[in-house]
């Protein structure tokens, strides 16, 4: 499929903003060669799905992805063009059927084109309460919930204006005795990156986590943000949703993914990829903290880094896979009372940082702090302030960079004092200038 095959230059309006990012600014070649990568072998069902990419983006951007990753983990894909869904079926005795689909920003949502550095900033603190928390998480929880509702009335019917309309699992080549996957990437918000896990824990398991206690608290429900209405938590507890084996989860698929991959491979990149990622080991029993983690060719992003499996205790068929194990992939079990982290995968990601390399350091200081409040709570304030004061010496110290290098390259050449016509004449003569010399300058 030819993803970037566009006329330069792009046409105002017309394309995404992150695809037009990519077919425009220098620094995200190598990032367009490995999205390239991903579409091999895919198979475009409906004719419709360069043209998707290239103004929707995210929904075939989470389909490429998993078409990757299916590959990886070594399933093979059905890609008959007949088999027009769902999504992806794949093959074998350990394969399943799987629905895409992505949360996007509500329709009076602010849009990601009003994201700010400030916004960026964030993904190194932790959320500082409970009522930041969840600003973003709840408002992350009712975006999915709408998502993954749609996704399994597609797969197994449902009744309108009185008739019986089938479902994807009752077309013939659909296999309905294989486990059903729903499969969620979140765009939900402006800083859908924070919410790591703790969304998903929450909707599917009642499993809500509190920042200002530091514990995991269970819950029947939250109220929709800005309304009244109940939205409700643990949503795996319901009979009726035991048709869905399990939710393959990520809110870590950016652009600063794939410059992560890129950095991973080696490839040459003036931008750094920080990872804080959250450690499976503990102190009594608590977390002993989250680690800043700088993405090099030595400690690589995998292509499975943010990816979770969360599964249904109450699937009517479960979904298990050795190539999960294989992968490292991060499957998530609970009871409903507590929940467990599969051991020896990859630990989640609490937040990503990308960002140019001089500021690296300072970034990473400031990420260990403040996700481990917990620990290091004396130290904050201090820190704080020892980080505006970095941050406003390092604007200082570019001023000063950028005011030598001026002076080096574009020196002012040094002006004579200007002679009027009735001053003394320069040569001493005792006449006027412009009775001497004047002329014969």
């Amino acid at each position: 499929m030819k993803l970037f095959d566009v006329q330069l230059p792009l046409e105002d309006g017309k394309y995404h903003n992150k695809f037009s990012m990519l077919c425009t600014e220098p620094t995200y070649r190598i990032e367009k060669d490995i999205i390239s990568d991903w579409a091999k072998n895919f198979q475009d069902k409906d004719g419709k799905f360069v043209n998707e990419f290239q103004t929707t983006f995210h929904s075939s951007f989470w389909e490429l992805y998993l078409n990757k990753a299916f590959h990886e983990m070594g399933f093979s894909i059905d890609f008959d063009p007949k088999h027009y869904a769902p999504d992806f079926i794949l093959n074998g005795e350990d394969g399943f059927n799987v629905e895409a689909v992505v949360s996007n920003i509500k329709a009076n949502g602010n849009p990601e084109s009003s994201r700010t550095y400030e916004h960026l900033l964030k993904n190194l603190m932790e959320f500082s309460s409970d009522e930041e928390f969840s600003s973003i998480i709840d408002e992350a929880i009712v975006r999915h919930s709408n998502s993954i509702q749609s996704k399994l009335i597609k797969y197994i019917g449902h009744s309108e204006n009185g008739k019986i309309k089938k479902g994807y699992r009752d077309l013939s080549w659909v296999d309905e005795t294989k486990p059903f996957v729903i499969a969620l990437a979140s765009y939900d918000q402006i800083e859908y990156g924070k919410e790591s896990f703790y969304s998903m824990l929450a909707l599917l398991y009642g499993i809500y986590f509190s920042p200002e206690n530091y514990r995991y608290e269970l819950k029947e429900s939250i109220k929709k943000p800005g309304t009244d209405s109940d939205i409700k938590l643990g949503i795996f507890k319901d009979e009726s949703f035991s048709d869905i084996s399990a939710v393959i989860f990520t809110c870590n698929l950016t652009l600063g993914k794939l410059t992560s991959l890129a950095i991973s491979q080696g490839m040459p990149s003036p931008k750094s990829s920080i990872l804080i990622k959250l450690l499976d080991e503990y102190i009594g029993e608590d977390f002993i903290r989250s680690i800043p983690i700088e993405v090099t060719p030595t400690t690589p992003e995998s292509l499975f880094d943010g990816l979770y499996i969360f599964h249904n205790p109450k699937a009517k068929i479960k979904l298990s896979s050795e190539k999960f194990l294989q992968s490292k992939i991060m499957e998530i079990t609970s009871d409903f009372s507590s929940f467990t982290f599969s051991e020896g995968r990859l630990t989640p990601i609490r937040a990503r940082m990308t960002e140019l390399r001089p500021l690296k350091e300072i970034f990473m200081r400031e990420a260990e702090l403040q996700y481990n409040r917990h620990l290091y709570e004396e130290n904050i304030a201090n820190e704080e302030k020892y980080f505006q004061n970095f941050i406003e010496m390092e604007k200082k110290k570019s001023n000063e960079m950028v005011t030598k290098f001026y002076l080096e390259h574009f020196k002012p050449k040094h002006k004579r004092n200007k002679t009027g016509r009735n001053d003394p004449c320069p040569c001493n003569s005792g006449i006027k200038y412009k009775k001497c010399c004047y002329f014969l300058t």
